[in-house]
């Protein structure tokens, strides 16, 4: 008769079976293959849509000007001259590096001082702290036209216009998303880890180099991906801030190229017409004026860095334009 432990030693031994025996394979199952190709056709179709300003863009590029509206997506007539001629013409190659930079340093300047600053709403614990992450992250309700006059006056008085540094140090204060989106990936980490490094004499500073930036590589990466893309696109600042032609960006050099009031005037495209104007300036300097207008369109009161000179003639906005009315019609 087999003991207690030999019985023991059978059962461990022996595999436990993943199912009754006779019962048939269970094999994944598959979705049929009417789903899938009504999956695979509404991706194409989505695909397509967002494919077809893109083809439309690249497709007007390649027409003459007086073909660029067309709805066609094939460029006919064909002109591919049009790229060698913006290269030739305008500083775009100037533009392009403008661009790499200021958005190489947005990006750097914003995911360094966002983690700086998640990294302490995460790892250190202090009386407020969820009161002061809270005002952080009611900052991002602030409109931007809000702050957009007090900074410019702001870069204004340390005499910073007209140059790249507002389009980029105004990251070194941090952005309310990216400090909340990097302290959620701090609070993942294991606190351990940091305690663990404290007891072998670590300071805050190389817990936060050696331990908190390694571990969140891919936080990171997103906030300087995302940060650079919305630099490279930006174009409100570079139109408030500069007016030299060397200093734009791209999005804002095609905007601030000369062009000739009179219609059907033929010239080069990077010639200076005696007449000229900038399609967009103007549209800055009006929302940097706007409240001056409506105090009497008193030109002392504007900041001097803003005022250009299609302003020099500028008429103020009539005060009262009620009163005069009713002086009309009942004379005294």
């Amino acid at each position: 008769m087999a003991t207690v432990q030999e019985r023991a030693g059978r059962t461990l031994a022996q595999p436990l079976p993943t199912q009754a025996p006779g019962a048939p394979e269970r094999t994944p199952a598959r979705q049929p293959w009417r789903r899938r190709a009504l999956l695979v056709v509404l991706l194409t179709g989505c695909s397509v849509l967002f494919l077809v300003p893109f083809v439309w863009l690249i497709s007007a590029s390649l027409r003459p000007r007086a073909y660029v509206f067309d709805t066609s997506l094939l460029p006919v007539p064909f002109e591919p001259q049009n790229y060698v001629t913006v290269w030739e013409r305008a500083e775009v190659l100037t533009w392009l590096m403008n661009s790499l930079v200021i958005g190489v340093m947005a990006a750097l300047a914003v995911t360094l001082s966002s983690a700086f600053v998640a990294f302490g709403f995460a790892y250190f614990r202090f009386p407020g702290r969820n009161l002061v992450f809270g005002l952080v992250l009611a900052t991002m309700m602030l409109p931007a036209a809000v702050t957009m006059i007090p900074n410019y006056l702001v870069w204004n008085w340390l005499g910073l216009t007209n140059t790249q540094v507002p389009l980029w140090a105004h990251n070194l204060f941090g952005s309310a998303f990216y400090i909340f989106l990097l302290r959620q990936f701090f609070l993942g980490l294991p606190r351990e880890l940091f305690e663990a490094a404290r007891v072998d004499g670590a300071s805050y500073l190389q817990l936060f180099r050696k331990i908190a930036l390694p571990l969140t590589k891919p936080a990171l990466i997103v906030t300087f991906v995302f940060e650079f893309r919305a630099s490279w696109t930006d174009l409100m600042r570079p139109l408030i801030y500069l007016r030299d032609n060397s200093l734009f960006t791209l999005p804002r050099g095609p905007q601030g190229h000369p062009r000739p009031v009179r219609a059907g005037w033929r010239g080069p495209v990077g010639g200076r017409p005696r007449r000229q104007r900038h399609r967009h300036r103007a549209h800055a300097d009006h929302l940097l004026h706007r409240p001056a207008l409506l105090r009497g369109g008193d030109r002392h009161h504007r900041p001097q860095g803003v005022t250009g000179p299609d302003h020099q003639n500028e008429r103020s906005l009539p005060v009262s334009w009620l009163t005069r009315k009713l002086r009309k019609k009942n004379p005294k």
